[in-house]
């Protein structure tokens, strides 16, 4: 269809862009759709629209169907109801995105239209369709008027709309929202569409008036979620909305039947009731309104469990202890142990007093265990005389560790003085009370805890740190030497180290390295400090860490200790002695270790990223020296790295030494990170690979480099869907660079086999890269290549899916076959692509070409028909019912 003018570079243009909205070939939210949208109704008083809508035939109609989408995405409801009146049917058309498709009614209330709304139920549109895998229209439109909910009553406006707005603006939307449920309600919408609950959402976000209409329409006050149980009950006493609505939608739910003892899960799979949820809200506070919402509960039959009296509990609020109480609810140790735990002592007195006398013993002994774990001296001075009882338990042994972790001298004193009764129980359950002393720097706790007769070789469970090393850590030589005095281990054994699912040896000879206090490292040496194994935290051996510092004075004592230059745990961290010196570019440290056999490996030679060409040279030498040859990928990153940084030295000198181009490097997480260039970091992909995305020089430099020293440039050299070095050229849409891989021998048909996804023709198509698709055919690109077997496609097929007409045009001159079958997983024959995307000029011109509709093709008429429907495109279905039609009358 074109616009009745004489040709002009304005009509021109106007009838390009008529032709790209009609094929679907802007995109809804494209800025070009609006201009066009914006255009016609611009011109309405000339009648442009009408004019379109009346001319008839495919292209018109097509044009119609997209003047609505545009039109519903502006919510415009004359608009819509004008083209509607042309004959569209609401009940065909979609919405489409990159996620799922929507009818326009479930459209329309997404967007919270009203008028859109009934302009579409007075067109005909079905309230309760829904397409696969979407909600009901109502559901959709519950969605968003509680995804727009504040949950006090008010919507989330952003600061522009509040300060152009006044509160009546508020009202009239809110008012809005529950005329559009009762008008989908009254046309018949189903309240309670199966696998969905609009009560249970709207009673989660608290708004009590469409609580009140859904219920008055039929809503289920019981129904349940299938995954987590959640009634609409116990979703209203969780909710974050004003207590008071809370109270009025309860109410609304208890009227209509709710249960009130209805169980539901929680997030770690724990069955909860009502009761149990309304304690776990953050809505119950410490009000009157929160204690109202529990008696209402109570009195409507709620039983009282233990965990709601703990709940109750831990809310702190006694009011509803009470409650709880009169209605003889049993007083537990856990509800108690909890008051104590959290210094609820009110509530702790009270539930003791109305606790029967067989369990208060016992909850005394853990209101002290808990008030040493506050700090509570004077409460632990109050138990004690009262005769509570210290019992060994992990929460005395945290409680002690807590007490010496804040330095709470007076409270351990208690404990650990010489004639304290509870002084045997307490140093049984000191745990690792004296490396956490020695971490805060509480002085005067460690001689206490050392006194008391603290273990010295105690082990934090947690950090897997000792006295010993702890002390080392804050520099205290004195305490050091008197711990390995008094018998501390300066070795130690852990499992699962740094990833490593072994025991794994230990040792507090690096942390003393990294302290530099020689005499410290002398005696941990002499007390047996394994010399080659790793610090807990970093992995790094004492070399390692010596090298680091540059302190040959140490550096030689371990030498002559026995420190391995190649000691695994380092090489498996990636910290050996040798990556130490290069990185400190030490060209001399470097010869010292290799002269004592230390290993040029992959981490030392990344090490050297930004170092000296010296450093790399002389680590390229000594790996050839002792291997006699570069096993596969060695020395790909430090590649990869020269070229990101464009250093042509550095590139020659890893070619010559033989590093392979080809090989793809794939990182680990944090592997390297702080040793490569960051364009590379992120991408698994050869050095072959890195040059042909980073190299935009005009000569192409590093590529032509890389050829000339075996670069493959039919290798696959990344891990993208566009691998190899024809398609990544391609992708980026580089036609100079096509035309030297080619010169180099790349393939214009390879095929699409393994982990290649298109031959070199079917991604320049697909890219609509004219220039490059004239340079492959050039080249004797095939243009019946068949498709890669998952969701492939013939070079026409893209350039069908893809409304490219011309492209599609020189193709079929050089022969493509316009029946070829599709890949056998998510493909499309042309017929297919062109009608499951719109593109009603793409299927006029495959028709006439002559594209198959019967006999042979008549299952791709059929494929072609069904995804034109589903997806909403009623013009192109029709104009392929046309033509099908034709050729059967023509039989």
């Amino acid at each position: 269809m074109t616009l009745p003018q004489h040709s002009s570079p304005a009509v021109d243009f106007l009838n390009l862009t008529l032709f790209m909205v009609s094929n679907k070939l802007f995109t809804l939210d494209s800025d070009m759709s609006k201009k066009v949208y914006n255009w016609i109704q611009r011109r309405s008083d000339v009648g442009v629209l009408e004019y379109l809508l009346s001319v008839g035939g495919p292209t018109a109609e097509a044009l119609a169907e997209q003047f609505f989408s545009l039109a519903m995405e502006e919510k415009d409801a004359p608009t819509v109801k004008r083209i509607l009146d042309s004959g569209l049917n609401p009940n065909e058309l979609r919405r489409s995105n990159s996620w799922y498709q929507l009818t326009p009614l479930q459209r329309a209330c997404e967007l919270r239209s009203l008028e859109l709304v009934r302009v579409l139920l007075d067109a005909g549109a079905d309230v309760n369709s829904s397409l696969r895998n979407t909600k009901s229209p109502l559901s959709y439109l519950i969605h968003r008027i509680v995804a727009n909910w504040d949950g006090d009553g008010t919507e989330n406006w952003d600061g522009d709309d509040i300060e152009n707005s006044d509160i009546d603006d508020i009202e009239n939307r809110n008012l809005d929202d529950i005329e559009l449920v009762q008008v989908l309600l009254r046309a018949g919408a189903n309240v309670n569409p199966p696998d969905e609950s609009p009560l249970t959402e709207v009673a989660s976000s608290c708004i009590p008036k469409l609580v009140a209409v859904l219920l008055s329409a039929g809503a289920d006050p019981n129904v349940s979620d299938d995954h987590s149980g959640t009634t609409p009950l116990s979703a209203a006493v969780q909710s974050r909305g004003p207590i008071s609505d809370i109270i009025s939608i309860v109410r609304h739910l208890l009227q209509a039947g709710a249960h009130v003892n209805a169980v539901t899960s929680d997030c770690d799979g724990e069955t909860v009731t009502v009761l149990e949820a309304a304690l776990s809200s953050s809505s119950v506070e410490l009000s009157s309104s929160s204690v109202d919402l529990i008696r209402i509960l109570l009195e409507r039959g709620a039983h009282v469990t233990e965990s709601a009296l703990v709940g109750a509990v831990e809310v702190g609020n006694l009011d509803i202890v009470n409650l709880f109480l009169r209605s003889s609810a049993r007083v537990t140790q856990k509800a108690i142990k909890e008051a104590a735990r959290s210094g609820q002592w009110g509530i702790f007195w009270h539930l003791l007093d109305s606790a029967e006398d067989s369990i208060k013993e016992s909850n005394l002994s853990d209101a002290l265990t808990a008030a040493i774990n506050r700090g509570e001296k004077d409460l632990v001075d109050t138990l004690s005389t009262s005769g509570a009882k210290l019992r060994s338990s992990p929460g005395l042994t945290a409680a002690i560790q807590a007490a010496a972790s804040r330095g709470d001298i007076s409270v351990l004193r208690l404990l650990l003085s010489d004639g304290s009764k509870y002084r045997a129980t307490a140093i049984e359950s000191l745990g690792c009370a004296l490396s956490v002393a020695i971490a805060q720097g509480k002085s005067d706790v460690t001689t206490l805890l050392l006194t008391a007769g603290a273990d010295v070789n105690d082990r934090n469970t947690k950090t897997e740190s000792t006295p010993l090393l702890e002390a080392i850590r804050q520099k205290d030589a004195g305490l050091s030497q008197r711990l390995l005095a008094a018998g501390a281990e300066v070795n130690t054994t852990i499992t699962n180290h740094q990833g490593i699912d072994h025991r794994c040896t230990t040792s507090a000879l690096p942390a003393a390295v990294e302290f530099g206090h020689h005499p410290l490292i002398r005696d941990i040496i002499a007390a047996g400090g394994d010399v080659n194994a790793p610090a807990w935290e970093k992995g790094k051996t004492a070399l390692t860490i010596a090298v680091e510092r540059g302190d040959s004075t140490i550096i030689q004592l371990l030498i002559d200790a026995g420190a391995d230059v190649n000691a695994s745990a380092a090489s498996y961290f990636g910290y050996t002695a040798l990556s130490a010196a290069v990185r400190n570019n030490d060209i001399n440290m470097v010869h010292f270790l290799l002269d004592l056999g230390a290993d040029p490996n992959e981490q030392s030679l990344t090490a050297a990223v930004y170092k000296s060409i010296e450093v790399m040279q002389t680590l390229l030498t000594a790996r050839l020296a002792r291997y006699k040859h570069f096993s596969t990928g060695f020395g790909c990153p430090k590649l990869q790295h020269a070229i990101a940084s464009s250093n042509a030295v550095m590139i020659e000198a890893l070619l010559s030494s033989g590093v392979d181009p080809n090989t793809i490097v794939r990182f680990h997480y944090g592997e390297y990170k702080n040793f490569v260039h960051s364009s590379v970091e992120l991408h698994r992909e050869s050095a072959f690979g890195t040059a042909i995305r980073v190299d935009k020089s005009k000569d192409l430099w590093v590529i032509q480099m890389l050829l000339h020293r075996g670069a493959d440039p039919n290798k696959v050299v990344n891990d993208t869907r566009d691998n190899t070095a024809l398609l990544s050229a391609i992708k980026q849409g580089r036609p100079e660079l096509v035309k030297m891989l080619i010169a180099a021998g790349a393939d214009v048909n390879l095929p699409p086999v393994d982990r290649v996804s298109a031959t070199p023709l079917q991604r320049a198509v697909e890219r609509g890269k004219t220039d490059i698709i004239d340079i492959l055919l050039e080249q004797g690109a095939d243009v019946n290549a068949p498709p890669c077997g998952r969701t492939g496609a013939t070079a026409l097929q893209f350039a069908a899916i893809n409304g490219y007409i011309g492209i599609a045009t020189i193709l079929l001159a050089k022969g493509a076959n316009i029946n070829a079958s599709p890949a056998k997983i998510g493909g499309r024959t042309a017929l297919e692509g062109a009608a499951e995307h719109g593109r009603i000029d793409m299927l006029q011109f495959l028709l006439d070409a002559g594209v198959q509709l019967i006999g042979q093709g008549s299952e791709q008429y059929a494929r072609a028909r069904e995804l034109a429907s589903e997806n909403g495109h009623i013009a192109a279905r029709r104009l392929l019912e046309a033509y099908y039609a034709r050729q059967v009358m023509a039989i």
